[in-house]
């Protein structure tokens, strides 16, 4: 088919652009099809455009074959809308069976993009008929490939399993390279929607060895938006990025609004791993793109997607957005978790329990496993009661669908939900390992809910305050002064034990024959305060003691401290081993530090050990900031980073060095003699020699790179 389009091109191109010089005889249609859809196998994507533009500038009616080629040729190029305008125009009841079945086909597969899924399936079957009437291979071929597509996206995994296998014999018997292709990728897609990514990847492999033989590069695209899709539900989200984005790049050089497919995707891995602007970038572009093409199942993928996404900023505006992408064909599962999920962040638990259990059905009718998993989950966070059931079955679908992803966010609920910190510290450092930011970003989904599942929140860097079931605790409800005191040291001391006696000697050193009781009075007012009505109280109290020893439990609250220490220490080591992330976490652990430890507490003994040690970490994380700025020639950051750890110890000399010289070579000379006289008069006040300014560099030399060692 190929190599008869290429004599073809010569021909239009040459025998008959000198008969039109000569004679002006007009261009024939046909020629002009078939030279359009060579143009299209060999990627002369301008060429293809102009020959389609020479067919389709009228509006009269075209010969069905024509129309269909000129059709199927707009089709490829992304363009529905003219595809539907050219596929209109066909004369048909001609008695050309054959051409008119390809014809029925072509529009069943226009109306399945556009979604309109009914239509769709009323076409092809159409196209099926005509086909056994003609009793042409390509007809076939046509005809019940895309019945095998519109059957998929209805989750007639049956129907679209027979039509695949009759569609696949004509095309082998009749060598048609263009059907094969498609079927393959087709097929792809459908294993992906089953769960079965593996198998996918084998098939989109053919599929894709098969273009690249063949040289019909307008397919290549699509393959390569499948195969992401495929890898994504592995959890494989290096690979699948760079799928996507081969895939965009092919689109954008057709300037095809089938580009919005693979953007979609990209969204789809940002919102994943919580990578909230980029997500929404992603799937906004996604949704313009796909709306001016017509492409509706693409935006309401993206629609569904981008809810979620809005979610961390606009929960009012996430909920109006999920209302709107509401899909009843192959977008359904997604469209029901975006309501479910959002619904449950606004505190609807009701709403979101109906929409999980509609999302479980959905999914189980179209075998949906990765909607399935992920509706348990929403199921498990509505219901805590029945959680570990649902959980461990989501777990196990994630691990035989091979996502490590789904696995560990299943088991950071699961471990959120029975209280096991040390359990969720250790899946959600699975999560990082995969991708997933550390720090809460209030997208729309499981991790979202992890972070708020706890009902007890205290916070001690800078203001002290404890949060119960999201309201901040009254100074009225505290009644002794004490009972805030004993918080703060158990929280000093990071869940570990802390004797009676030593509370006695810290709280009531002047009276020690009457602490005991005292003691006892404070711990109960402070049990009060923070278990207040929770179900699991008695079960799990926040405080724990007996006769020896008192200790807060750190599986039952969330504080500020614990999670500062996490982000930071991820932070830090992201960056000794050049993590991609490491710039980006290293700000988020900087914002994570809102203060001092208990700040109000300025010369209390207990509080001085937390303080150094929260204050030294900030200090690491602001050297290695500074650093990695620098590294990356964000001077400003840069500059930044070290004037904070000057305000932090402005006796620093080694930082006062560093900043002199990274002004000084960034050519802001200025700055860096101020902050010299600066750093001139800090070590004269403690009596240190300063060094020379800047080492091995004087005012005229210009702006030059030094190298930047990690910080440790």
């Amino acid at each position: 088919m190929i190599e008869l389009c290429d004599v073809v091109i010569e021909t239009n191109e040459e025998g008959i652009a000198g008969r039109n010089r000569v004679q002006q005889v007009p261009i024939d249609p046909q020629v002009t099809a078939m030279s359009a859809s060579s143009r299209l196998a060999r990627g002369d994507w301008h060429g293809a455009t102009g020959e389609l533009g020479r067919l389709t500038s009228g509006d009269g009616p075209l010969a069905v074959e024509l129309s269909w080629r000129a059709g199927l040729a707009a089709c490829q190029l992304g363009d529905l809308k003219t595809a539907e305008r050219v596929l209109g125009r066909g004369r048909r009841g001609t008695g050309e069976l054959a051409n008119e079945a390809i014809h029925a086909a072509c529009t069943a597969t226009v109306h399945a993009a556009r979604g309109r899924h009914a239509e769709a399936l009323e076409m092809a079957e159409h196209a099926t008929q005509l086909a056994a009437k003609a009793s042409s291979l390509q007809a076939t071929a046509a005809s019940h490939t895309v019945l095998s597509e519109v059957a998929a996206k209805a989750a007639d995994w049956r129907g679209a399993e027979s039509n695949y296998l009759v569609a696949v014999a004509a095309a082998e018997q009749s060598r048609d390279i263009i059907n094969l292709i498609r079927l393959g990728i087709g097929r792809g897609a459908q294993l992906t929607a089953q769960g079965l990514p593996a198998e996918a990847l084998e098939e989109l492999g053919q599929a894709l060895a098969l273009v690249d033989q063949s040289g019909y590069v307008v397919l290549r695209p699509w393959a390569l938006t499948e195969i992401g899709d495929a890898h994504v539900l592995r959890s494989e989200y290096d690979e699948a990025s760079r799928r996507y984005g081969a895939a965009r790049d092919g689109y954008r050089s057709m300037n095809s609004a089938e580009v919005a497919r693979p953007m979609a995707g990209l969204g789809l891995i940002y919102r994943l791993q919580g990578q909230v602007e980029q997500a929404r970038a992603a799937y906004e572009d996604a949704i313009r793109t796909a709306q001016a093409g017509g492409w509706r199942d693409t935006v309401m993928l993206a629609s569904a997607g981008l809810a979620r996404v809005r979610a961390a900023d606009d929960l009012g505006a996430a909920a109006a957005m999920a209302e709107l992408a509401t899909d009843d064909g192959p977008n359904q599962v997604g469209a029901l978790l975006a309501r479910g999920w959002i619904g449950l962040l606004k505190g609807d638990h009701t709403g979101a329990e109906v929409q999980a259990k509609s999302a479980a059905e959905a999914a189980r009718c179209r075998w949906d496993q990765a909607g399935l998993a992920e509706a348990l989950e929403l199921m498990a966070c509505v219901r805590p009661d029945l959680a570990a059931r649902r959980l461990a079955e989501a777990a196990a679908i994630w691990t035989d669908v091979g996502n490590a992803f789904g696995v560990a966010r299943a088991g950071l609920l699961a471990a959120t939900l029975r209280a096991d910190r040390a359990g969720a510290l250790g899946e959600a450092e699975k999560l990082r390992q995969l991708g997933a930011r550390r720090e809460w970003t209030g997208i729309a989904d499981g991790l979202a809910v992890a972070r708020l599942a706890p009902a007890l929140r205290i916070d001690a860097l800078g203001k002290f305050q404890v949060v119960r079931e999201g309201a901040v605790v009254a100074a009225t409800e505290w009644q002794s002064k004490k009972a805030r005191d004993v918080l703060k040291i158990l929280l000093s001391r990071r869940g570990g034990p802390i004797t009676r006696d030593e509370l006695h000697s810290l709280l009531w050193p002047e009276d020690a024959h009457l602490a005991s009781n005292r003691l006892s009075v404070v711990l109960t007012v402070l049990r009060t305060v923070l278990d207040g009505s929770r179900a699991d109280r008695i079960s799990n109290p926040a405080v724990v003691s007996d006769r020896n020893i008192v200790r807060l439990d750190l599986t039952v609250v969330d504080t500020d401290v614990e999670r500062y220490i996490e982000t930071a220490s991820a932070a830090l080591e992201s960056w000794r081993r050049q993590g991609s992330d490491a710039l980006v976490s290293l700000q988020s652990a900087v914002s994570a530090y809102t203060g001092v430890f208990c700040a109000e507490d300025t010369y209390e003994s207990w509080a001085e050990p937390m303080r150094d040690e929260l204050s030294a970490l900030h200090a690491s994380v602001l050297r290695a900031l500074g650093a990695a700025a620098e590294a990356t020639d964000e001077v400003d950051l840069a500059v930044w980073s070290f004037l904070a750890l000057l305000r932090q110890d402005p006796y620093d000399e080694s930082t006062y060095l560093d900043l002199i010289t990274l002004l000084q070579e960034s050519g802001r000379y200025g700055d860096a003699r101020r902050h010299y006289r600066q750093y001139i008069e800090r070590m004269e006040e403690i009596d240190v020699r300063p060094t020379p300014f800047p080492a091995g560099m004087s005012v005229g030399d210009g702006p030059r790179r030094r190298r930047v060692v990690a910080a440790g």
